[in-house]
């Protein structure tokens, strides 16, 4: 099995290299891949906005019926946010059974990054019926 580090390692080189089926392939087999596992996969694909891997190793965890935790399914909304994909962000962030601040935000700035106000100011007024706030929501809104 691969440790974190080596798993890592291989991701980035594998992302580096735009070779998307070998970024999955990384990943231990079924049922094997752990908490760490994913999110150094994760980590690599957000850092170098490799949409195509992050892809993969969503459908990944998916397939191993591996339910991410509260940080995980984050990680997959800040990925999804950063690479642009915003229904695939809004879809991971919909279908959490919990969420925090910290997810709601992720996903109100996807949305101010990537000119969607409306859709940013919608999901705030959410968080706030949800009774959810913080200062930093609020300041994201106004940039």
């Amino acid at each position: 099995m691969l440790t974190a580090r080596g798993l890592r390692r291989l991701a980035a080189a594998v992302c580096l290299a735009r070779r998307s089926a070998s970024a999955v392939a990384a990943l231990p087999g079924a049922g094997a891949a752990r908490f760490h596992d994913y999110d150094d996969a994760i980590t690599e694909c957000v850092e170098r906005r490799a949409l195509r891997e992050g892809r993969q190793v969503h459908a990944r965890m998916v397939a191993a019926g591996y339910r991410p935790a509260l940080y995980l399914a984050t990680r997959l909304v800040i990925m999804y946010a950063r690479c642009g994909a915003l229904e695939d962000a809004r879809n991971v962030l919909d279908g959490m059974p919990e969420r925090n601040v910290v997810s709601w935000t992720a996903m109100i700035s996807g949305y101010s990054q990537n000119e969607r106000p409306d859709q940013a100011w919608e999901l705030f007024i959410m968080m706030l019926r949800a009774g959810r706030s913080l200062k930093l929501s609020f300041c994201l809104m106004l940039s």
